[in-house]
C-alpha cells in the first residue's frame, strides 16, 4: 500500500537525539517503512515557542542542514517527485512547525523556500510574530507582521498551515487571505478534553478547508482522537465518519505527528499504518476511498502544487 503523511517530527527529534533516519529508536525509520509500497513523509523542523528571532532562525538551519544530510545517506530515498516513473519508494518533504523560524523578517520567509520549505504552520501554541497560537492566552489573533508574511509565502510558494493556529487568528487568516492552506496534523471537533478542544477543527474549519481545497491529516495524539481510552484504530474511524458527513473526502490525509505524541499503541509507528488501513476497511470503508485517504489526496495536492520545489536541487546542502 502506498502512505502518505503531512506530519512528523522525527528530523527534529532524530536531530536533538543524534540518531539517524534510516535506522532508528523513534516512530519512523525508513526501515520500518519498507512495510509500504510508496511513502512519502513531510517532516517539520519543529521551532519550539522558547526560540525567536535570529535563534529561531539558526536553530532552524541547523535542523534543514542535518535533514538534507540524512535524505543524502539512505539511497532508496529522495526528496518528492511526483513523477511516479522515477520516484524513489520512500520520499520526503522538508515543512516547518512555527513560523517563528523565518526570524521575524520577509527575507526570511524567502529563506525559508530557497532551504526547500514546501509548508509552515503559522504558530506552535503560543503566539509568535505572525499569529496567536491554540493555547495563546488571550490569542493575539493575526499580526500585521503575519499579514505580510501571508504574502510573502504566497508569492514564493510556501503553503500556509493553520494547525496549532488559535481560533481568532483562523478567523482572521480567512478574511485576509485568500489562497490555499492546509491543516496538517489536526482532527475534527469531537472530543471532550481541553487539548482536543483547543486544537481540533470545527465545522465551519473544515468546510472553508473543503472550499480551499486544501488538506485535513488526521493526527493520531490521543487527546485529540478521543476520550476515555478510545485512542486507537475504532477512534481514527470516527473521525473520518465524521469528517465524510461534512463532504471532506477530497482533503482527507493523515497527519500522524509521529515522534511529536505518544498514540497508541496500536498507531505508534510508521509499521502500524498497514493495520490501520486493513481495520478501516473492515470497518466499511470502500478501498477506493482508502487510497484517495491514505495516498491520493496528498500526492495529487503536492503535485500541483509542489511542482519544480526540488528539481535541481543539490541534496546534500538542498
Amino acid at each position: 500500500m502506498r502512505y502518505f503523511d503531512l506530519h512528523c517530527d522525527t528530523i527534529t527529534e532524530a536531530f536533538a537525539q543524534g540518531q539517524h533516519l534510516q535506522t532508528n529508536g523513534l516512530q519512523v525509520s525508513f526501515a520500518h517503512a519498507a512495510v509500504l509500497e510508496r511513502y512519502c513523509q513531510l517532516f517539520a523542523v519543529f521551532i519550539p515557542d522558547t526560540l525567536r528571532g535570529q535563534d529561531a532562525f539558526d536553530y532552524f538551519q541547523r535542523v534543514a542542514d542535518f535533514f538534507y544530510q540524512e535524505i543524502a545517506a539512505c539511497s532508496a530515498v529522495s526528496l518528492w517527485c511526483p513523477d511516479a516513473q522515477s520516484a524513489s519508494p520512500i520520499q520526503a518533504i522538508l515543512s516547518v512547525e512555527g513560523g517563528s523560524a523565518c526570524g521575524g523578517t520577509i527575507d526570511g520567509i524567502y529563506a525559508l523556500r530557497e532551504r526547500g520549505v514546501a509548508v509552515m504552520t503559522l504558530t506552535w501554541n503560543g503566539s509568535n510574530e505572525l499569529a496567536g497560537g491554540a493555547f495563546s492566552d488571550p490569542d493575539c489573533g493575526l499580526t500585521d507582521f503575519g499579514r505580510e508574511a501571508l504574502r510573502a509565502m504566497a508569492a514564493c510558494g510556501i503553503i500556509p498551515d493553520i494547525s496549532h493556529l488559535g481560533k481568532r487568528s483562523f478567523s482572521q487568516l480567512v478574511d485576509a487571505y485568500d489562497g490555499v492552506f492546509i491543516a496538517s496534523h489536526s482532527n475534527y471537533d469531537l472530543t471532550d478534553n481541553r487539548y482536543g478542544k483547543a486544537r481540533n477543527l470545527s465545522a465551519s474549519q473544515v468546510r472553508e478547508l473543503i472550499v480551499r481545497k486544501g488538506l485535513l491529516g488526521l493526527n493520531f495524539c490521543p487527546d485529540f482522537l478521543g476520550d476515555n481510552g478510545n485512542t486507537g484504530f475504532e477512534a481514527v474511524l470516527r473521525h473520518i465518519d465524521a469528517l465524510l458527513t461534512l463532504g471532506a473526502e477530497d482533503i482527507l490525509a493523515f497527519g500522524s505527528d509521529f515522534d511529536g505524541c505518544q498514540p497508541d499503541p496500536v498507531l505508534r509507528g510508521i509499521d502500524k499504518v498497514p493495520a490501520l488501513y486493513d481495520y478501516l476497511h473492515s470497518g466499511g470503508l470502500p478501498k477506493t476511498l482508502l487510497d484517495k485517504i491514505f495516498w491520493g489526496n496528498a500526492a495529487s495536492f503536492f503535485t500541483k502544487q509542489l511542482t519544480g520545489l526540488y528539481e535541481n536541487r543539490d541534496i546534500q546542502t538542498g
